[in-house]
């Protein structure tokens, strides 16, 4: 029965068995970690763009949440600025700080 299988052709020798094992059982966790951590990453990245309006956003924005504060917070301060500059006594009415 062994001459059969040589003869067919799918025998396999240990040291092939092995280094084909080795590197499925190495090769094919890093590959599907990467697949999902680019998955994930261009996820968040569109939903980045998408909710607070930031344009292309990059690996660095998912990283640097201050950025994405500074942001969404920008308009305001300009706005807080321009009036503490027109108009300081503004901030001790306590209606126009509601």
């Amino acid at each position: 029965m062994d001459k059969d299988i040589k003869e067919a052709g799918t025998y396999m020798k240990l040291k092939t068995r092995i280094i084909i094992s080795f590197f499925i059982i190495v090769l094919e966790p890093v590959i599907f970690t990467v697949l999902a951590f680019w998955a994930l990453s261009h996820y968040q990245l569109g939903l980045i763009e998408k909710q607070y309006g930031i344009e292309n956003p990059t690996y660095e924005t998912l990283a640097n949440t201050a950025e994405v504060v500074a942001h969404l917070t920008n308009k305001a301060a300009e706005e807080l600025e321009k009036t503490a500059q027109d108009d300081p006594d503004r901030f001790t009415d306590v209606k126009y700080l509601e």
